[in-house]
């Protein structure tokens, strides 16, 4: 009897730990919050044609597994995170976001591709950090760390931009037009 009501206790502890879970996949729009902690994502996202993603402080988005996830935003992701709160993606990287402020990326092959605005921004563990390769973005307050590429662009500003850790620091395409402040 002890166990079978050791093995309910735990049962029900662990229906709590994921009472908030929100399980996301395909199509996607809205209000990301941090009461719906942790958004797993099952596959890669796409935001709905005509429609915006607001993801807000402290919201964390891990891949239900160890294989990457994309979020698809094509210029309709809006990630704003704060000093305190910042946003957390693990296995997640953004495609296509149009500003992403306090938060951190990490464990994925490419974290962000193609950002308009970033900044106060923590990027660790990923093949390549951040690419510009078809829109000039601008960086504000960039760390990362241990990535094979930290930047990879063409056409893009930076101010406040550490690099540590990484086997290749910026990598610059012909005829890139870059500013680093």
């Amino acid at each position: 009897m002890r166990v079978v009501n050791a093995l309910f206790v735990i049962f029900i502890l662990a229906i709590g730990a994921f009472a908030d879970t929100t399980w996301v996949s395909d199509t996607i729009s809205g209000t990301w919050t941090s009461a719906g902690n942790p958004y797993i994502l099952t596959g890669d996202c796409y935001v709905a044609y005509g429609e915006s993603l607001f993801v807000e402080e402290g919201v964390r988005i891990i891949s239900d597994d160890t294989s990457d996830k994309s979020i698809y935003c094509d210029c309709r992701g809006f990630f704003e995170g704060v000093l305190d709160s910042p946003i957390h993606m693990t296995h997640v990287g953004l495609r296509d976001p149009q500003i992403i402020t306090y938060s951190v990326i990490d464990s994925v092959f490419r974290a962000l591709h193609n950002p308009r605005e970033v900044s106060y921004i923590e990027i660790r563990d990923c093949s390549t950090g951040i690419i510009f390769n078809t829109i000039s973005g601008s960086a504000d307050h960039v760390s990362i760390h241990n990535c094979y590429y930290a930047i990879t662009c063409n056409n893009a500003s930076f101010q406040y931009l550490t690099i540590s850790g990484c086997s290749r620091g910026i990598n610059i395409w012909e005829g890139a037009d870059i500013g680093v402040y």
